[in-house]
């Protein structure tokens, strides 16, 4: 594939910070320099009225508050920084370091959005700093650039890893990966991409283009015989959450990017802003839902966890989050579901909610038959018509052990807690399991 000239483009990358202590997490991102972002807001950094109404008009009620408005009151924050020092990446990662490229960058801003349950992610939005001679980016440096900035392990000029720069220079020094942080069970090893490319030019195989810059392959691999060129099977399989409305630009959604190319998309303000903040936001909320999912998932199979309670929570999630349509506007829409598509979101849902029903039903099943067991025993038990015979043996017993009343009675009492401790946890093991592993 020939080499294409850039206009503009948008690069963020997309990555989760999980569980945060708001109490201790909120005043340190104010403190560095984040401000939370409660509304649309204009040049001058005041209200903007108008890009308000423009929501109100645009989006669900339900949808635009978690995303756009204040949302607070209901557990939702976001942060955002602009500002920040311009790392360097190292392409190839294969290739010994005096041969690699360097591509420098500057991070325009980031942002955290923090939702219900205090699950947290992160963006930042990137530019590359233009190779000394060159006024506009190629699709051979963009392409280069995408395969090395999604990865969490990609080198730095510091010589650091990427995702280490990232958390000690953006993220306020929270760890993104390592022993203790949780997220990492269920991250991955990359970050997720959303790519906007506005070309100098109007091309023939822009689909090619687009295949090749999603899925980071080397160009040509779309429209050529190479080794990484996809079977066209699997090519027509993954063109299904492809995104095509007006014939100027058009975009496919993956399982781990969301990427537009085309011609004139993006050539003024108004644009920009549609494709950086409302449908990019479109995307975060999909991505939150899919992370949600892994974390449900992981929960799930932790014995630490109340299954029952979590299934309790699960459907409260669903009552807030599992929503249809965010839009009075097609494009809107059509984005939601392709993105949700190539997330594979509906069946995993359906498994999940299947998978926790089953096992909070298998749960509920066993403590019936514990409690059933006991209630025979207390039948037994009350069905003595006096106690005065288990006085008069407990005398007996007494005496011919030949103990004191206060030994006795003090014995009989360890046993009596000890008895009350094993039927307690005959009844809710789980609990008690939970309580133990906390205290240890």
């Amino acid at each position: 594939m020939a080499e294409v000239q850039i206009n503009n483009y948008i690069i963020k990358i997309i990555g989760l910070l999980g569980d945060i202590n708001p109490k201790k997490d909120f005043p340190l991102f104010l403190k560095s320099g984040y401000k939370k972002d409660l509304s649309p807001v204009d040049e001058l950094g005041n209200s903007d009225i108008k890009k308000e109404q423009f929501l109100r008009d645009y989006f669900y009620p339900n949808f635009r508050k978690i995303m756009f408005l204040d949302d607070t009151q209901s557990g939702t924050y976001r942060f955002i920084k602009h500002g920040f020092d311009s790392p360097g990446l190292l392409y190839p990662q294969k290739f010994p370091e005096e041969k690699k490229i360097p591509y420098h960058l500057s991070i325009l801003s980031s942002e955290i959005f923090v939702f219900e349950e205090n699950f947290a992610f992160f963006s930042v939005s990137i530019k590359i700093n233009p190779i000394v001679g060159d006024t506009l980016l190629s699709t051979i440096d963009l392409s280069n650039f995408l395969s090395v900035v999604r990865n969490f392990n990609t080198l730095t000029t510091a010589n650091i890893e990427w995702h280490e720069w990232l958390s000690k220079y953006v993220l306020c020094n929270m760890p993104l990966r390592g022993p203790g942080v949780k997220a990492d069970e269920y991250s991955g090893s990359k970050f997720k991409l959303f790519t906007v490319i506005d070309l100098k030019d109007q091309i023939d195989d822009r689909a090619h283009l687009l295949y090749d810059l999603a899925t980071s392959s080397p160009l040509g691999s779309a429209s050529g015989k190479t080794f990484s060129s996809p079977d066209p099977n699997y090519y027509q399989e993954l063109f299904q959450n492809r995104i095509a409305v007006f014939t100027n630009w058009e975009a496919l959604a993956l399982f781990d990017s969301m990427t537009c190319v085309g011609k004139g998309q993006i050539t003024n303000q108004w644009q920009y802003d549609t494709w950086d903040q409302t449908y990019f936001r479109i995307y975060m909320y999909r991505l939150f839902f899919k992370y949600t999912l892994y974390k449900y998932n992981s929960a799930i199979h932790s014995e630490e966890e109340d299954t029952v309670k979590l299934r309790d929570q699960f459907e409260k999630f669903l009552n807030r989050y599992n929503i249809s349509h965010i839009s009075f506007n097609f494009l809107a829409n059509e984005i939601f579901k392709k993105v949700g598509s190539a997330l594979e979101l509906e069946s995993e849902l359906v498994s999940f909610r299947e998978t926790i029903n089953n096992l909070s039903k298998t749960i509920q099943e066993e403590k019936q038959a514990r409690t059933n067991l006991l209630l025979q025993a207390v039948t037994v038990l009350t069905s003595i018509t006096s106690i005065g015979p288990i006085f008069e043996v407990l005398s007996q017993f007494e005496q011919y052990l030949g103990w004191s009343d206060s030994v006795f009675y003090t014995v009989l009492s360890i046993l009596i807690l000890t008895l009350g401790f094993g039927v307690l946890y005959f009844l809710v093991p789980e609990k008690l399991q939970a309580i133990w592993k906390k205290k240890a």
